[in-house]
């Protein structure tokens, strides 16, 4: 079962060994330093969290090294492009005993950070029974989890009291772990280290070229990211109706999942309108010609949003939880999202509060709130400008939750 397992969650040889706890002799040599921190990252977006933390404890502690490691195969190739040669980048090995020590004993890092919601059992446990500290940092639990986290409180009780510090992004957050059992005075609340890297990131992205994408010259961008089945057929419907009252506009759609392209094309075509793959468009090294460019490529979407006029956020007209709003924000984007946004509620209420982001209700909704931006430019870039200030006011956690950890180095 644990081999057959291994094998269907990797997709290379490398990805399948690492899982396994076994790594190559380089890495150990990319992770040298002292202190080592392993940082512990989900995915694309946990990665971005990773680097920020990491940058304030590079300032911290110049000569550390680190391990950073993610547990799907976009976010391994993310920590690559973002961390270069400074550090380690690996698949994090599999929540069972074996490559959980084989993996610790190769890096034998001084403190183990898991970012957000990465609460892995036997990660926590070995690393207790080898003396390394264990951090959960820029923590968060949802409203939506936290019941089935309770269900099994008794479990998570000797989990939790195994490891040294909770780093929270809100207050709601620490009263949700606190809830599930870890010791209230482990835990701390210092915000979301999200906005550090989303600032840092646009503004050294600000001049990259996208491809011409879409032409200079064309009409309105609207970018539609991070979608879920159930949502398109809403946002062609919008489409629509926007290109009867600007034929030029553009719709640059990004499912969720990549592997929902096919899906996704046969409702444009459904819809009338003709559309080009990121792919396609790469590889033929020409501007967008169709109305809707359809992102069949993991990693790009936080530049798109660069692109748009008016940003829909995904995963929020259905009871998905929401997408993450501050990576349009941090564009100076105007961004929209349906009303279920339980998994990003405070980004949204951030947002909202500052006047740069707005719920809509419903399909309806979201065509009227949409030709409503688009109709008065003048608004909509004042909507983005006050979306980015938020952003920019809230930097600083990325140092903060750095002090947390910190404290298990010196």
């Amino acid at each position: 079962m644990f081999w057959g397992y291994s094998r269907l969650v990797s997709k290379t040889p490398e990805d399948f060994s690492q899982r396994l706890g076994l790594y190559p002799g380089r890495t150990r040599a990319q992770a040298e330093g002292k202190p080592k921190i392993w940082i512990h990252a989900s995915s694309v977006g946990e990665v971005g969290v990773a680097k920020a933390v990491s940058d304030a404890l590079k300032a911290m502690a110049p000569e550390a090294g680190f391990v950073i490691s993610a547990g799907t195969h976009f976010g391994r190739e993310r920590a690559r492009v973002l961390f270069g040669d400074s550090a380690a980048a690996v698949y994090a090995p599999l929540d069972f005993k074996a490559p959980v020590q084989k993996a610790l004993r190769w890096f034998r890092p001084d403190v183990l950070v898991l970012l957000e919601t990465e609460l892995w059992p036997q990660w926590i446990l070995q690393a207790a029974n080898m003396g390394i500290p264990t951090v959960m940092a820029n923590g968060r639990i949802s409203s939506r989890s936290i019941k089935s986290y309770l269900r099994v409180k008794s479990f998570f009780t000797e989990i939790l009291g195994a490891m040294s510090a909770f780093s929270m992004i809100s207050l709601d957050d620490a009263q949700r772990i606190k809830a599930m059992g870890a010791p209230p005075g482990r835990i701390a609340v210092n915000g979301n280290a999200k906005y550090d890297f989303l600032a840092d990131h646009a503004r050294s992205m600000s001049d990259a070229p996208l491809h011409s994408l879409p032409p200079q010259d064309s009409g309105p961008v609207i970018v539609a990211g991070s979608t879920r089945s159930g949502e398109e057929e809403a946002i062609l419907d919008m489409m629509v109706q926007v290109r009867k009252k600007h034929p030029n506009a553009t719709l640059i759609l990004a499912p969720r999942h990549i592997e929902r392209t096919a899906e996704a094309a046969a409702i444009i075509q459904g819809r009338g309108l003709a559309h080009e793959t990121f792919s396609a468009l790469e590889e033929r090294g020409t501007p967008l010609k169709a109305p809707v460019l359809l992102v069949d490529r993991m990693g790009c979407l936080l530049n798109l949003y660069s692109l748009a006029d008016v940003v829909f956020c995904g995963a929020s007209l259905v009871e998905l939880g929401g997408q993450n709003v501050l990576e349009p924000a941090s564009w100076g984007k105007p961004v929209l999202y349906g009303p279920h946004m339980d998994d990003f509620a405070e980004a949204r209420d951030l947002l909202e509060a500052a006047g740069g982001g707005r719920t809509v209700r419903d399909r309806e909704d979201l065509t009227n709130q949409m030709l409503n931006l688009l109709n008065d430019p003048r608004a909509a870039k004042e909507m983005g400008a006050r979306a980015l200030s938020c952003i920019q006011s809230r930097r600083g956690a990325a140092a903060r939750h750095a002090a947390v950890i910190r404290r298990f180095i010196d």
